[in-house]
């Protein structure tokens, strides 16, 4: 079954952190990277991006080690987190059409989906 002419879109997003909130305090939470593939019905790649963030955060080796992600790299390599936040709502805005977002976040073999409607 083909969906050719369906505007219909998901967009599959990943992030990766410095770490989880203690006590649901987000202040010392910041986001490395934002990884995001949008596909169409019959799952044709419309746009893939990966961003690393730059920023005054700390890399904690333990996360080096689950992600891979060093603070050189985020200096190096980053941009902005308000750059890569207006260009992530640009790419699910352009041609007003229709999306299912799903986040998929791992942690310790659990995973929680959560889908936005944009």
């Amino acid at each position: 079954m083909s969906f050719e002419n369906n505007p219909i879109r998901i967009c599959i997003l990943d992030t990766e952190t410095n770490g989880l909130p203690i006590r649901n305090d987000f202040s010392s939470v910041s986001m490395l990277e934002l990884a995001y593939i949008i596909v169409d019905l019959d799952l044709n790649i419309i746009k893939e991006k990966n961003y690393l963030i730059k920023g005054k955060f700390e890399v904690p080796e333990i996360i080096t080690q689950l992600t891979g992600i060093t603070k050189q790299m985020t200096n190096e390599k980053g941009r902005p987190l308000e750059v890569v936040s207006k260009e992530f709502y640009k790419d699910l805005t352009d041609n007003k059409l229709t999306y299912t977002c799903i986040l998929i976040y791992i942690f310790k073999t659990k995973a929680l989906i959560y889908r936005i409607r944009a």
